[in-house]
Formats: C-alpha cells, structure tokens, sequence
C-alpha cells in the first residue's frame, strides 16, 4: 500500500540485531565500505539517472544503457539484471500467474493525497505505514543501500529520504507502477541515487552487480509461494544481493490467522445438499468483513507451494491471486543460506510492542484508533526480519 507519511529518527535497533550477529553498525566488510563510500558521492548530485546521465531518473525500461528489452513471448521487459530461469539455469517463462498479477496492478490507478485522505480504508492505510516506518527505523541505517523487491508505486520512497539511505533499486512486475515510481522519486527530490527496472522478480535470476544493506519485500513476499522453481529463484537472488550481516524485512499474509478463519467459515458455512441422494459440498470459501474477502478457489492442502486464494481488499486490491506462505518451511530454507530469523511476529503484537516507543510517530500517523473490522485486516499480516550471518 502506498504511504506518504515520514518516518521519526529513533535510530536503529542495535540491541535486538546482537542478539543474532554483529551489530548494524558493523555491518559489510571493507570491500562493501569502499561501494557505500563510491554510492554516496554519487547521491551528492540529485536526480543522476539511471544511466548517469544528469537530470530526473527514468526507468532503466525507457532510458538506461542497460539495455532494457522486451522478453520474446511476454509482455514483461528484461534486461541484463533479470534472467527469467527456471531449475539449472533452464530459461522458462514468467510465472502461470504473472501475466494476471502485473494486469492487476497496471489497472490500478493513483490517487492523489486529497483522495487518499477520503478513502474509507484510510486508517488501514495509516497503519500499514507506522509498520513500516517503524519496522524500517529499527533495521534501516543512515547511508544504508536498499533493494526494494515489489516495489510497487513507490509508497516508500519518502520513508527512505527521511532515513537518509545512500541508494535505491526498486524493482516491480508492474510497467505502470515503475513509471510512477520514478515520478514519486523526482517530484520528492530524494537526495539518493536510484535505479528502477520492470521485472518479474520471483520467476528471474537477478543479477545487479552489486549487494545491499537492506532487501525490503512489502507485500508481496507470498508470490515467491506459486511453486518451487518461483521461490528457489527468490531465495537465489537474496543469498546473491544481500550483505554479510544485512536484513531482509518481509511483511506477509500471515498462513496461521488465514487457515483458522477459513477452517472456521468452513464450520460455519458449508452448504450440504442432497441431490438424487448423493452429498454435494460447496467447496468455494470466502470470508471477510466490509473491508476485505478472501476466497480460496479449493481446500486449502499441506503442500508448501501453490495454496492459492484471492484477497480483496476495498479500494486497493481487487480479487488478486495470492499464495499461503509455510513459514516454518521459509525459515528453514533461510537458514541454508545463513540467514537467521530476529523477528516473527503479526502486525497487532509487533504494534503493541513497538507503538509506546515510536509514540510521536503513532500520534502523528494514527490519528484514530481502528475499529474492529479495520484490526481483522490488520491481523492478516505478519511482520519477519532475517538478518545474514558470516559464511555462504
């Protein structure tokens, strides 16, 4: 969700990062300093484009010397960064999904502050940015480098100013939403460089040519969950992108809260018929509030990859396809690659215990408090932080 709201400097959390590996402060090796130190004189001349060249960022899709092309058979662009592969390296198509999800977004259209302000999800909106703020003001240091996977339209960019990051590269299935995040980037006139390019990032091998402080995925995590070619890739272009002693800040559909209230709609709901007296069951199951539905087109199964339903979300999200993601399986496979969970937790209890020491923010973002519909929504989420250890 887009969010234009700053963020408050409370510094980052150094105590909770230690738990797990080196403080944040001594985050990267020499070798990555002499990168933050090349990005940082580069961010002193604003608006340095994606190619180098001086005036407003363009999408490295319409100006870079990338090299940005069409893919042959889809309607997706890539580059040199963005290899659609599947197991071995075998070049496949984009995801069975992916044509759908990036039609889904393209349709939606931006609205402006004033409209924003009137929507009746507003307060949903505002809380999904004070987690984020706060979520990006403990993991997030000044001069950090940042990897923004499904960066949408760019609702974060203002977040990252205010954090004061070196550099940025956001990526996004989305043609429509790249091009208004680099509008948002030139009309905020961040100070850091910044790269933008249209990819379907979780059914491609990236390859950036460089690592990051911080690789934020907000929202969108769950389409790495189609299958396992989708998120073996996923968990490739992390492992490659992603600093010694870095984080990756995930906010997801939380699997738990999803499947109790389907199971409990199922009780509730279940239609059985007799016909020629044989039992038919209604295997669609959708349930909701007046904010948000979810559908799951068949029974949910015990299998990791490809639990499909379509969330609803007012104003936002209309029926889009969305994965369960097993986190208990996530977590492991994370581990593989050395990197170790510092936070698992849903919005509400990650709320509750960080709103009284972000509480000017709080004031300043959540003006009222949600009501019990608006909390439901909330607890559909899930709030992990991986932080990377020593050793690949």
């Amino acid at each position: 969700m887009d969010g234009n709201h700053g963020t408050e400097n409370v510094g980052n959390n150094r105590d909770k990062s230690a738990k797990v590996g080196d403080a944040h402060s001594n985050k990267g090796s020499s070798e990555s300093d002499r990168t933050k130190e090349e990005d940082k004189g580069s961010a002193k001349t604003k608006y340095m484009s994606c190619s180098g060249h001086k005036g407003e960022v363009t999408s490295n899709r319409e100006f870079s010397t990338k090299g940005v092309t069409a893919a042959e058979g889809s309607r997706f662009v890539a580059s040199d960064n963005c290899k659609n592969s599947g197991k071995d390296g075998n070049v496949a198509t984009t995801g069975s999904y992916a044509s759908e999800i990036a039609e889904h977004y393209n349709r939606i259209t931006t609205k402006s502050y004033v409209e924003r302000k009137k929507s009746s999800i507003i307060s949903i909106r505002n809380m999904n940015n004070f987690i984020k703020s706060v979520l990006f003001n403990l993991y997030i240091a000044k001069n950090d480098r940042v990897l923004d996977l499904g960066c949408g339209k760019g609702g974060d960019l203002l977040k990252y100013k205010k954090i004061g990051i070196s550099y940025y590269y956001g990526l996004d299935i989305a043609d429509k939403s790249i091009d208004e995040c680099t509008l948002r980037y030139n009309r905020h006139r961040c100070p850091f460089k910044a790269d933008f390019d249209v990819c379907d990032v979780y059914h491609s091998t990236l390859n950036l040519g460089r690592q990051f402080d911080v690789i934020s995925i907000q929202f969108s995590f769950h389409y790495s969950f189609e299958s396992e070619d989708s998120f073996a890739a996923t968990k490739h272009n992390i492992n490659e992108h992603l600093l010694e002693n870095g984080y990756l800040l995930l906010t997801v559909p939380d699997r738990d809260v999803i499947l109790r209230r389907y199971h409990r709609s199922k009780a509730e709901n279940d239609v059985t018929e007799k016909n020629n007296s044989e039992q038919q069951t209604k295997s669609n199951i959708s349930f909701g509030n007046e904010y948000y539905t979810i559908e799951f087109p068949a029974n949910p199964s015990d299998r990791v990859f490809g639990n499909q339903y379509y969330f609803h979300l007012q104003e936002a999200v209309n029926e889009c396809v969305e994965f369960l993601i097993d986190i208990r399986y996530l977590v492991q496979e994370m581990k593989k690659i050395n990197l170790l969970v510092v936070e698992n937790t849903n919005f509400m209890s990650f709320y509750n215990a960080n709103s009284g020491k972000f509480a000017g923010l709080r004031r300043k973002m959540l003006p009222m408090r949600l009501n019990t519909d608006e909390v439901k929504v909330m607890e559909l989420y899930r709030v992990i932080v991986f932080q990377k250890m020593n050793g690949r």
